[in-house]
C-alpha cells in the first residue's frame, strides 16, 4: 500500500477526498494565504521544542512501503526509546520534572540523550508534540477530526478518519504514520511494558490534537 502522503502532489485527489468528506457532513476549511512565520522564541534552525515541523531538520525514513522525511529529533526519540521498549509504564509514569527541564534545554541546544533516563526522554516525546505551534491534526482540520470521530457506523467513520488524515500536510501525515507505526510497536510489547492500545490512547492522543 502506498502512503496516503503521495497524494499531497495531486490536488486533483485532495479536491475529490473533500468531496467525499461533505457526505459525512465533514467541511474541510480553506487554506488561508499567509506567510512562512518564524517560531516564537526561536532564532531560524535554532532549538527543537515549540517549533513548526516544516521548520525542523529531516531525514528519510525507507519502509516496505517507501521513504520518506520525518524529523530528526522523532527519529532520534524514537531510535532511543526502542532500545528501552519493554520498561514498564514507559509512557505512563512520570520520571523526573528537574531532569526533564534540563534534558530539554540541552535538546534545544543541540545536545544528545547520554545517559538520560527512559522514562524522561518518554515524557520528552510527548511534550515535543504537545508544544507544536500547530498540532500534529492542525488547527485547520481539527474540528474534521472531531466531526469523524462522532461518525456512528464503524466503516463510515473508520473511512471519514483515513480522509481526513490524507487532507494533512505532507510532514504532519508522515510524522503521524511514524509516529503510529512506533506506537504499534510499543502496544506489541504490552505483555512486558504494560502499555497496551487502551493505555497508549489515554497518554498519548491528548498529545497529538
Amino acid at each position: 500500500m502506498k502512503f496516503l502522503s503521495e497524494l499531497d502532489d495531486d490536488r486533483f485527489a485532495r479536491v475529490v477526498i473533500a468531496q467525499d468528506l461533505k457526505e459525512f457532513g465533514i467541511k474541510v476549511p480553506k487554506i488561508k494565504k499567509s506567510s512562512k512565520s518564524q517560531d516564537k522564541n526561536h532564532s531560524p534552525g535554532v532549538g527543537v521544542f515549540g517549533r513548526r515541523l516544516t521548520n525542523l531538520p529531516t531525514v528519510p525514513v525507507s519502509t516496505p512501503a517507501g521513504t520518506y522525511q520525518v524529523p530528526t529529533f522523532l527519529v532520534t526519540t524514537v531510535n532511543f526509546l526502542e532500545e528501552h521498549i519493554e520498561t514498564e509504564g514507559i509512557f505512563r509514569k512520570s520520571g523526573s520534572h528537574a531532569r526533564q527541564k534540563d534534558l530539554k534545554i540541552k535538546l534545544d541546544e543541540g545536545g544528545e540523550f547520554g545517559e538520560a533516563s527512559v522514562l524522561d526522554v518518554a515524557n520528552l516525546f510527548k511534550q515535543f508534540f504537545r508544544e507544536l505551534p500547530d498540532p500534529l491534526f492542525t488547527h485547520r482540520l481539527h474540528s474534521c477530526l472531531l466531526k469523524a470521530q462522532e461518525i456512528q457506523q464503524d466503516r463510515d467513520r473508520i473511512l471519514a478518519l483515513l480522509s481526513v488524515c490524507a487532507m494533512l500536510p505532507t510532514l504532519h501525515l508522515n510524522t503521524l504514520q511514524y509516529t503510529m507505526s512506533f506506537l504499534a510497536r510499543l502496544a506489541a510489547r504490552a505483555d512486558s511494558n504494560k502499555m497496551d492500545e487502551n493505555n497508549l490512547a489515554l497518554t498519548s492522543a491528548p498529545t497529538s490534537c
